[in-house]
Order: structure tokens, then sequence, then C-alpha cells
């Protein structure tokens, strides 16, 4: 858990973080033993580097077939996504800072949308409590969505992404002291039961790459998503197919 610290350097700690995420940095080799590959050039341990789970959204009606997520909202899915391995001390932290660093907002093609890129330039995460049983995550700044699916998209991603990170039996977001729901003036937070979007045509341009009937894309600007449990596939913030 971290303390209130300055906006600014919240936010050039989450844009540090989330390059790292999106581009897939390199374990540093001092942190743990190498080991080779086959021609012998040392490859960095990855031993404790672990992805983190982030929410986003897409409409039901675009989801790709095979998708899994839950309905809320305007007739949207809440889709669990996974970044590439990170090694962190706080994944809460983390992992809403890699929404907040987000310099997309569309992932893949079809796309899921990052509602919180919206928000990015006027809200910055401060830290997370625990009182009693309820975890409280606080923000300080402003969210002015342009309607309320936009708000719909924003609370439910920020309070299913903190959700992932906490043993508690409640979660709560606060701005500046005020609960996120009255800030958006919206109602508790309703998700239907999980939904698989049935396969069939038309799919998404390209070919999944190993074979298991999953899509995977190739990273644009050095990005890379994939859906954590229970979405099928792997998913990477992309327009073209990678290669296997």
């Amino acid at each position: 858990m971290r303390p209130p610290s300055p906006p600014r350097a919240l936010r050039l700690m989450g844009a540090v973080a989330a390059a790292c995420l999106l581009a897939g940095c390199a374990v540093d080799p001092g942190l743990a033993e190498d080991s080779a590959s086959d021609d012998g050039v040392p490859l960095p341990a990855t031993e404790g580097y672990q992805p983190l789970t982030v929410y986003l959204a897409v409409a039901e009606t675009e989801a790709v077939p095979g998708t899994s997520g839950r309905p809320f909202g305007c007739g949207d899915l809440l889709v669990p996504v996974q970044t590439v391995p990170t090694d962190t001390e706080d994944e809460a932290d983390a992992a809403l800072d890699f929404l907040f660093a987000d310099e997309q907002g569309w992932h893949g093609d079809p796309s899921l949308w990052n509602a919180v890129f919206d928000a990015r330039e006027t809200l910055t995460p401060t830290g997370h409590r625990r009182e009693g049983d309820v975890e409280i995550f606080t923000f300080t700044g402003t969210v002015t969505p342009e309607d309320d699916c936009t708000a719909e998209r924003i609370r439910a991603q920020l309070q299913a992404t903190a959700a992932a990170f906490t043993s508690a039996g409640q979660v709560r977001l606060e701005v500046d002291g005020r609960d996120l729901d009255d800030v958006l003036g919206l109602e508790p937070l309703r998700l239907g039961e999980s939904v698989d979007v049935p396969q069939g045509d038309p799919t998404p341009s390209g070919e999944p790459s190993d074979g298991s009937g999953g899509q995977t894309w190739a990273p644009e600007g050095e990005s890379s998503w994939g859906p954590a449990e229970p979405t099928q596939g792997t998913w990477s913030p992309a327009q073209e197919p990678s290669a296997p």
C-alpha cells in the first residue's frame, strides 16, 4: 500500500510502470540468477514475475467470439485482461496505474476499450487502505465523463480491477473523500452473470498463433495484454496479427 503522494509523482511513476508492462521490460539480471539460451546468451530470470489482471469494456454486440465477460451498464461486457508479467510490491496499485498510464485507449481488433483513458489527465490513484472488511481505494482530482455510459465503464473498470487484488468483502472507491458513485451520479454497480460470446463468423482478421483456437495479436507500440480467466485465448493491444 502506498501513502498519498503528489499527483505529478504518481503520474510519472505510473507512466514508467505501464511502459514496462506494455513493452514487457526485461528482468534485471541482478535480481535473480540468470539462465542461458541455446546459443549461450544469458537470459534474465523471471521468478516472481506475474501478470496483473485489469478490466476493459466492450459492447456485447461487438465482442469477439469466445470472449467471456460480465454484462453491465449500457449493454457492455466487463472483460478481465492480463498484462505482461511484472514484479511489484503492490499489485493493486500497479494494476490501477496501468489503466491510468495507458496511452492508447482502444486495444485489439475488434477492440476492447479502456474507458479510464478518458480520465487519466484529471484523476489520479493515490493508494488504498483496509478498514474492517472494506478496502478503500482513493483517488484525487476530477472525473467528468461525457455521458452516463462512459461513467459506468470507468466505475466498473476501476472497481473490478481494484477488487481483483484484495481479500476484503467490499471495495469502495473515493475521490477526495467522496464515494465515486456519488461523484458520477450512479447507482451501485450491478454485474450480470458471466456470459460467453458464441463462436462463429464473422471472426476477427488474422489466425490463431498457437493453434488453440484463441486469437493472438501483435502489440502496437510494443504493448501486450492477454485475457485473464475465464476468457479464452490471448490478446494484445494491436491492429495486426502476430507471428507465432
